[in-house]
């Protein structure tokens, strides 16, 4: 498996239908699941192409892992991944579903850090803040710097998506 355990942010997906309407599925931002190996796999395709078919993600995913999937996996995953808010889709005329990406890599890297992190401290309280505190306190200032830069990025990303 090549770095597919980088995965999504939370988000929305609104496909459109062949009516016009839309099939709108939201995916709840502060409990974004983690993916599950292929679902990183094939979400690591679809950072890189940002818009792809099911046929499109399958001839990525085989060329680039030991292990040939078929259509039907793919296509069944795609789904999985769509109903859990990370694609969005929209039928083109010819019936072929194109995804695109409904929550980007960043967004999820954040919501499932920090999902984590409020997990530890609900499960270990002031021990887990501790020792939180103690690997800040050992860290350059350069490095809190960066760190400080990344949170002041995601973080209005992830509070306009619902992420508290």
């Amino acid at each position: 498996m090549k770095d597919s355990s980088r995965a999504l942010t939370g988000g929305e997906g609104i496909a459109k239908l062949p009516g016009g309407g839309t099939d709108h599925q939201d995916a709840s931002p502060a409990a974004v699941p983690e993916l599950y190996e292929l679902e990183a796999v094939i979400m690591e395709q679809m950072w890189r192409l940002e818009a792809a078919t099911v046929r499109e993600v399958l001839n990525a995913v085989n060329d680039t892992e030991t292990r040939d999937r078929a259509y039907t996996t793919v296509l069944t995953t795609m789904r999985r991944l769509y109903d859990k808010g990370f694609l969005a889709r929209e039928r083109r005329r010819d019936r072929t579903d194109v995804y695109t990406l409904a929550m980007t890599r960043d967004h999820y890297l954040y919501t499932l850090v920090r999902n984590r992190v409020e997990t530890l401290v609900g499960q270990f309280g002031d021990l887990a803040l501790a020792n939180f505190a103690r690997q800040i306190e050992q860290l350059s200032p350069e490095r809190l710097s960066a760190l400080r830069k990344i949170d002041d990025l995601e973080r209005p990303a992830a509070e306009a998506s619902g992420v508290r």
